[in-house]
């Protein structure tokens, strides 16, 4: 090896080595980017169908889209921080009467039973003349209302450092959103420029399999949300009439967005609810709730999971745990599109295009013995399906590979009002002309 290849490999590492650093300094700004692109193609879902079924162009879509999911948000905030706000001041200002009824039962428990009370004080018994002790007791109780005060302080200060950050990762994740939504395809037709023109259809076909995947994890997303939001509210509201039973289930729909932590959430919600109308019906309301987070985030979202996106629950949930190391709460919100695009780009750069094993099947099964076996063979080659003069994302959606027709094709004409979500960069014919 020459010295100058060496120092080629050198700088080719140490390029290479600065490339992770950054990537790895500025991970929690892409992450924030990655939301703002779910965010847009949530959008886009709601704007493709506008432009196909009444054919309006992309502006008045886009505006239709978001005024409306902005809109039918706030509607569901109110109805969900409304009641909590009105229950947690009813709670506050009948706080007095709690600690009385507290001391009353205090009182009671003491006289019903000597024993205790001659082994535990009753300093709110005036007629027992233990003023000392009382006054002691009031001292100490001063004294730790001003030590919760003072380490109160820096709490608030950190609160308010923390809704500064949650508004900036707001602005970023809008500022991407918006620009995806107004220019989409800048970005897809930048990308084709950084690989091989023969490459280029393979290139489409990646984008339109990650577009996919993250329409597939938000129409599971809504699912569970539905199912769980309906359970809460039939099991909790109609058959136990829990109030504010839509509420709390509006709440529990919307908590699944967290994995895992959000199932224990909307306790907070229950706990208030029952203590203001009547505290004995928590041990049969909270195991109620958890009995149905329980089937729900086991059995029917994984299900869901594994047959839409092809993840396995055991992958999900070491996932969850390495991306909330590596990214933070947002990390765990985000554990489930991260692993499925990470596992499409696995899928079709390493083991369809560099190991070659797009139409190979591999079926792996386990003995009586334990011992595993495999067995190989070869995917039938799909039939081509025709392409429609115009472009819709429904045909996109209908299990027809649109890229690979695209690469057959090498040239198509899009019309000029195609919803433009979709990833089409059609190629010129003077262009493959002159070329060949």
């Amino acid at each position: 090896m020459s010295l100058q290849d060496f120092f080629k490999r050198i700088i080719l590492i140490v390029v290479v080595l600065v490339i992770c650093a950054a990537l790895w300094f500025l991970r929690h700004v892409w992450i924030l980017a990655f939301l703002g692109i779910i965010v847009a193609v949530a959008v886009s879902q709601p704007s493709t169908w506008l432009q196909s079924r009444f054919g309006l162009s992309r502006g008045p879509s886009v505006l239709f889209s978001l005024g409306f999911i902005i809109t039918v948000g706030y509607f569901l905030s109110l109805m969900v921080v409304a009641p909590i706000a009105a229950e947690v001041t009813r709670l506050m200002s009948g706080l007095p009467t709690l600690i009385r009824d507290a001391i009353d039962g205090y009182e009671v428990l003491l006289s019903a039973n000597p024993t205790l009370e001659q082994a535990l004080p009753n300093p709110f018994d005036s007629a027992n003349g233990d003023v000392a002790y009382t006054k002691e007791l009031v001292s100490e109780l001063r004294t730790l209302g001003q030590n919760v005060v003072g380490a109160g302080l820096p709490i608030v200060g950190a609160g308010f450092n923390l809704v500064l950050g949650v508004l900036g990762n707001f602005v970023i994740v809008l500022l991407v959103a918006i620009y995806l939504l107004v220019d989409p395809l800048t970005l897809i037709h930048g990308s084709l420029y950084l690989v091989p023109r023969s490459y280029q259809p393979r290139l489409l076909e990646i984008w339109n399999e990650l577009y996919n995947t993250i329409s597939n994890w938000l129409r599971v997303q809504f699912t569970a949300i539905a199912i769980t939001s309906g359970l809460v509210w039939v099991i909790l509201g109609l058959i136990l009439d829990m109030p504010n039973a839509l509420t709390v289930a509006m709440f529990a729909g919307f908590a699944t967005f967290i994995p895992n932590i959000g199932i224990f959430l909307p306790l907070i919600p229950i706990t208030l609810f029952q203590l203001a109308d009547d505290p004995s019906r928590l041990i049969l309301v909270v195991p109620a709730y958890l009995l149905i987070q329980t089937i729900e985030s086991n059995v029917l979202t994984p299900s869901i999971v594994k047959g839409q996106m092809k993840i396995p629950a055991s992958a999900l949930t070491i996932f969850q745990v390495v991306a909330a190391i590596v990214f933070g709460a947002k990390g765990i919100v985000l554990a489930i599109p991260l692993l499925a695009v990470g596992i499409v780009l696995v899928r079709e750069l390493y083991t369809f295009d560099l190991l070659g094993l797009k139409r190979e099947k591999i079926v792996v099964r386990a003995l009586p013995s334990g011992r595993l076996t495999a067995e190989y063979g070869e995917i039938q080659e799909e039939t081509q399906p025709e392409i429609p003069q115009r472009f819709s994302l429904a045909w996109v959606f209908s299990g027809q590979n649109l890229w690979r027709a695209v690469a057959e094709t090498q040239s198509t004409e899009i019309a000029a009002d195609a919803p433009a979500q979709v990833p089409i960069i059609p190629v010129d014919d003077r262009e493959a002309s002159e070329d060949q």
